[in-house]
């Protein structure tokens, strides 16, 4: 079931398919930890998952159609916290590329680890409760070049 959650969850990204994205995840608060990844996508906050997909969906993030993506996970190393939570440690690659009014082409390409967070709901379903992607090993490009207000 994780793996399939977090498979899920890049599909839906890459995809945009934000309806999907918004069903595979915990119906209470979503964990968005974003402080380590970059201090400018508003820090660590937890927030009521509409407010997550709302925010993924966005012009300014993934809802742009010139903004075009690839999450590839790799390796992944799950902890149980508890018998309702477990957290998913992933390798992950975001490949992000946009095509600007001129025709030119930007990238910003990360290479890094994102955790997942997974609870179970009253119905024993398990369901994607949050994410926290660290800050990247190395990039190519610059979020600001593909990412924002265009």
């Amino acid at each position: 079931d994780f793996r399939r959650l977090s498979w899920l969850w890049a599909y839906c990204y890459d995809q945009k398919d934000f309806v999907k994205l918004e069903s595979i995840c915990s119906s209470v608060d979503f964990k968005m930890y974003y402080g380590d990844l970059d201090p400018r996508l508003g820090g660590d906050k937890i927030v009521p998952v509409q407010d997550y997909v709302a925010e993924m969906s966005s012009q300014t993030a993934l809802g742009d159609s010139h903004l075009k993506t690839q999450h590839f996970l790799g390796s992944v190393m799950f902890e149980q916290e508890d018998e309702d939570t477990v957290v998913g440690n992933w390798q992950v690659q975001g490949l992000h590329q946009r095509t600007l009014a001129d025709g030119t082409v930007a990238l910003w390409n990360a290479y890094n680890y994102v955790k997942h967070y997974y609870r179970r709901d009253a119905e024993g379903i398990w369901k994607l409760d949050g994410l926290k992607p660290s800050r990247p090993l190395f990039m190519d490009g610059r979020p600001q070049d593909v990412i924002g207000h265009f």
